[in-house]
């Protein structure tokens, strides 16, 4: 009897021998895996402290960062990416770049399906892909990146004159990105209702659109603004207040509204007349590479209306428009007794 008690006791001692030292395997485990992550936390954090140095050292930075995206942290992956494709702290290249996207927005980052969205679009390090491109700004989109979502506007307005339903989605994305604030993404909105894109032309939206844009100063808006006041869109023409926006426009560089402003000034429609006017504006959209404007100039200055400008002036500006794509500088060039605008 006491031998089996003996062995009782034994088996009982082993079993709990056993069990404790599966515990202590599994505290060790539910320990390791928090250092891990830790460890990786720290390396980012190490990486981003050396990429916001001043001044940045972007090789300790990468090092750092190639650690923690190893390790798969996402947002190491994001600016190890960054990295790759500037070249900074490390040698350029598109492999690891798409490389390192890919793996940060497989795990949802937003910045990194946006920037794969746009490489694909531009085919920078690999080959042009609709396709690819759609897939990964779409992500981002839907997820309200409003980047993302004016880029798939444009992707889709690239069809939107073959396909309604390209257009439809352009003006999906237009509005997503537009209700965000993004002014851009307004203009674009606004030519799409003043333009008829959503069944007929809604000239209160797209003066809503417009002005909501020219509001952040975005020249592009200024300019359509200029042009819907001066046409009388609204009810009546008001020629002030276009010249208004027209002016906000072109000192924003918009060469279209310097465009704009030369003729208005050379023809003093609603306003005195000013060669030196129009000569200004039509140098600085001239100087922009606006082929209509390279034209105008070269036919002041074919007219003597431009002070200490010889024929070889004016040829010089026919010349750049004509490889513009302006037929009418081209001819202008053979025949230059033409008239101007």
């Amino acid at each position: 009897m006491k031998t089996i008690i003996l062995i009782i006791s034994m088996i009982s001692a082993l079993m709990l021998t056993g069990c404790k030292d599966e515990s202590k395997k599994e505290k060790r485990q539910n320990t390791e895996a928090p250092l891990t992550l830790i460890d990786t936390s720290k390396d980012f954090e190490k990486g981003l402290s050396f990429y916001k140095s001043d001044p940045p050292n972007y090789s300790q930075a990468a090092k750092y960062f190639q650690q923690a995206a190893e390790q798969n942290n996402m947002e190491a992956q994001l600016y190890l990416a960054a990295l790759y494709e500037s070249g900074l702290g490390v040698e350029q290249s598109w492999t690891e770049a798409i490389h390192w996207f890919k793996e940060a927005a497989m795990q949802g980052s937003v910045p990194a399906q946006y920037q794969l969205g746009l490489i694909y679009e531009k085919g920078e390090g690999v080959e042009k892909s609709r396709s690819q491109a759609l897939h990964w700004l779409t992500l981002a989109a839907e997820q309200g990146e409003a980047d993302a979502q004016h880029q798939l506007g444009w992707l889709y307005m690239g069809e939107s004159e073959t396909s309604q339903a390209s257009q439809q989605s352009a003006m999906k994305w237009f509005q997503a990105a537009a209700e965000q604030g993004h002014a851009s993404a307004q203009n674009m909105l606004g030519w799409l209702y003043e333009n008829g894109a959503a069944g007929q032309p809604n000239l209160d939206e797209a003066l809503k659109w417009y002005q909501a844009a020219a509001e952040q100063n975005n020249p592009y808006a200024l300019n359509n603004l200029g042009w819907f006041y001066w046409q009388g869109k609204s009810g009546t023409p008001n020629k002030e207040k276009a010249l208004e926006y027209f002016l906000q426009a072109a000192d924003l560089g918009d060469k279209d509204a310097q465009l704009n402003l030369g003729l208005i000034y050379y023809q003093g429609d609603g306003i005195p007349a000013s060669v030196e006017q129009a000569q200004k504006w039509f140098m600085r959209s001239a100087e922009q590479g606006n082929a209509y404007a390279q034209y105008n100039l070269g036919w002041l200055m074919q007219k003597g209306e431009v002070e200490n400008a010889s024929p070889y002036a004016a040829r010089y500006y026919f010349e750049l428009a004509c490889k513009g794509g302006l037929e009418k500088a081209c001819f202008a060039l053979e025949n230059q007794s033409r008239p101007p605008f």
